[in-house]
């Protein structure tokens, strides 16, 4: 210690150096090899998820877009959650969905959530940029997610301010991570091919991008897993054998179905087709063949006995049709989505088609929603908070169609519940609670007794059916 007391700049230095370390082990131990300005690379070819998935495999393409169409129809609300209640708000966006948990659902949103308008919040959910839509901009951020298991929001504002005035979304096929050294792994992002690009310089800092991932396990040494990892990435096999499907068969129908050669017959001493008159005119009489929309016309007979030699296989054989329908089985297993909603008839009837569109909505839509929101949540809300209160942003699923039918039965459970009250009835539904005096009165049937009127004799039991 120095004079008084009091610590030297050597000893001061050594705490503040100490306390660093603490705060930042894990990322020396994690990326004690980044340097400063160093990209992170991704062995991913993020740019075939784009061209060859989104773009170039129609089954890709209906599932991405059946979510996002689903997901973009539901409007995004702010609540109010009081300080004592953070937990009940946790479990109303995790509470499995099932008939009776809905019901919770709306008994707990009733208590902990009040829907509150913030204008700074309200007005960037609203229009989040002058150039798109709340609906345009949504599908793009989750269908990058959903796409490449990466999406980058991107937030502008006044200097050193939270509260942000418009987001874009980054197209993530082209963004790269730069890093700032082992204690800042993450210094910001840039776009392939830009000024700073070229430099290891960032376009955008760390601070003004939000980046959701995708969990990946793929540990490595240049920093892989600060990306996510593509739903597609597992089923590659599956989208390269399926383009080469698709090929074949487009061939075989240009072709006229399999293709092989005419060669002679000599067995009975007959002309042979190779004669230049017999071949020309075998010739002639095919090509007419193929042209003709006659069936008549279609009809030819040869000059000389010839044998034909196919070659290769026809479509029957190879399967494709089959392959295909069993590749879209994989593209549906890479985004939770029954087969049937995708065209796939062998599992389509009608208990299947209702369970499946309610599991679109349950593994689907509201898990990517949740997703998004819970970091939206996290980046734009604790500006606008105030002490003793927690803002949250979570999507209205209850607006989509498939939820409707569970609401029905919710009313048709609750009407026959008589001990519950008008206004405990009016929670679970979502409606709140009545200002009617009489709202929480208990109304039960007049036909109903007290057990003790009834008169229970040992004659009564001894005379009853057993059976009942």
């Amino acid at each position: 210690m120095g004079l008084f007391g009091l610590a030297t700049k050597a000893e001061v230095r050594k705490l503040v150096a100490n306390e660093t370390a603490k705060l930042g082990l894990y990322n020396e131990k994690m990326f004690s090899w980044l340097n400063n300005g160093q990209p992170i690379l991704w062995e991913d070819n993020q740019e075939n998820y784009v061209i060859n998935g989104y773009q170039g495999n129609g089954d890709v393409y209906s599932c991405i877009d059946l979510i996002l169409t689903k997901l973009a129809y539901c409007p995004l609300l702010v609540y109010s959650v009081k300080a004592d209640k953070i937990q009940s708000a946790q479990k109303y966006k995790s509470l499995a969905q099932t008939d009776y948990a809905k019901a919770r659902l709306f008994n707990i949103q009733e208590k902990a959530l009040t829907e509150k308008y913030i204008p700074g919040i309200n007005d960037l959910l609203n229009k989040p940029n002058k150039y798109q839509t709340t609906s345009e901009w949504l599908k793009q951020l989750a269908g990058f997610y959903l796409l490449c298991g990466n999406s980058y929001n991107y937030y502008n504002g006044l200097p050193n301010s939270k509260k942000y005035t418009e987001m874009y979304v980054l197209p993530a096929n082209l963004i790269n991570i730069i890093s700032g050294g082992n204690f800042e792994p993450v210094k910001g992002y840039n776009i392939y091919n830009s000024i700073n690009w070229r430099q290891n310089q960032p376009d955008f800092e760390a601070s003004q991008v939000s980046h959701f991932k995708t969990f990946n396990p793929n540990f490595t040494t240049y920093g892989a897993q600060l990306y996510g990892q593509s739903p597609l990435r597992a089923y590659i096999g599956t989208l390269v054998r399926n383009k080469d499907s698709r090929i074949e068969q487009n061939k075989q129908v240009k072709n006229g179905g399999l293709f092989g050669i005419l060669t002679p017959d000599t067995t009975n001493g007959a002309p042979t087709i190779s004669d230049p008159k017999v071949k020309a005119d075998l010739k002639k009489q095919l090509e007419t063949a193929k042209n003709s929309e006659d069936i008549v016309s279609r009809l030819f007979v040869s000059g000389a006995p010839a044998k034909w030699i196919p070659m290769g296989l026809p479509s029957t054989d190879l399967q494709l049709l089959e392959s295909i329908g069993l590749d879209r089985i994989d593209i549906c297993n890479a985004y939770h989505i029954h087969p049937s909603l995708m065209g796939n008839t062998a599992a389509a009837t009608d208990n299947n088609m209702e369970w499946a569109a309610k599991q679109l909505v349950y593994n689907c839509v509201m898990t990517l929603g949740n997703t998004l929101t819970d970091k939206l949540t996290r980046d734009i809300c604790p500006a606008y908070e105030t002490a003793g209160e927690k803002l949250m942003i979570m999507f209205d699923y209850s607006v989509l169609p498939e939820m409707q039918d569970d609401m029905n039965k919710i009313a048709t459970a609750l009407k026959s519940m008589d001990w519950l009250s008008y206004n405990d009835k009016r929670e679970f539904q979502g409606y709140g609670r009545s200002l009617e005096p009489n709202a929480d009165k208990l109304l039960v049937s007049k036909n109903m007794t007290l057990l003790e009127d009834i008169d229970l004799t040992t004659e009564s039991f001894n005379n009853a059916n057993p059976t009942q």
